[in-house]
């Protein structure tokens, strides 16, 4: 089971794909579409609502818990997946310490997945430019900017400042990191973002 965000949306697919049973909890209707069609089982729900989790929860064996970073809902899950019986919880998250009792992609073990190279967000737009034949940029935002444009686009207020702030952290170098964990787990260098830019230059367009 997982949430119907990107990371999770994505999970669920390649589950389904492989002939896995999956299920994702889904707060907005309009985002069931995708999931059911690719054979997801979907349940209508919200990660502040007990009683929707418990649902969801019924007959799951494993949980890829993706959500914003509320320790509320994060204990909600984990709390019904321990009532249910749920043998492996995998929290994603942007940072966790190696002492987190958080299963990670392996039961016991934390990984800290990141690309060849640090890069800004300068230099993000750098390559793009490159690769896209004409020039992006960046313009840094505050942390009220970032919020309100979140909150117009209709992100709820608490989940738009908690975003915020962990924006604010990224700028402030929280997650400037790198480590060999990709190389590690599958046996090749890690993707860079040039490559990866190349790669799906017609989403970038």
């Amino acid at each position: 089971m997982t949430t119907a965000g990107k990371v999770g949306a994505e999970a669920a697919r390649s589950l389904a794909q492989h002939e896995t049973p999956a299920r994702v909890l889904v707060r907005d209707p309009r985002k069931a579409a995708a999931p059911a069609q690719a054979g997801v089982d979907v349940v209508i729900g919200d990660l502040d609502d007990r009683d929707t989790v418990d649902a969801a929860m019924r007959d799951v064996s494993a949980v890829i818990l993706v959500s914003p970073a509320i320790p509320a809902q994060e204990i909600t899950v984990i709390d019904s997946a321990v009532a249910a019986g749920v043998s492996h919880v995998v929290k994603v998250t942007s940072k966790v310490s190696s002492d987190s009792p958080s299963p990670a992609g392996h039961a016991g073990k934390t990984y800290w997945p990141t690309g060849p190279a640090s890069l800004s967000y300068a230099e993000a737009a750098e390559e793009l430019s490159a690769v896209l034949g004409r020039p992006i940029t960046f313009r840094s935002l505050t942390f009220e900017e970032q919020k309100q444009d979140m909150v117009d686009a209709g992100v709820p207020e608490r989940i738009a400042e908690m975003n915020a702030q962990a924006i604010r952290l990224f700028a402030e170098g929280d997650s400037d990191w790198v480590t060999d964990d990709v190389p590690a787990i599958l046996g090749r260098p890690a993707g860079t973002f040039r490559q990866f830019v190349v790669d799906h230059v017609a989403a970038f367009r």
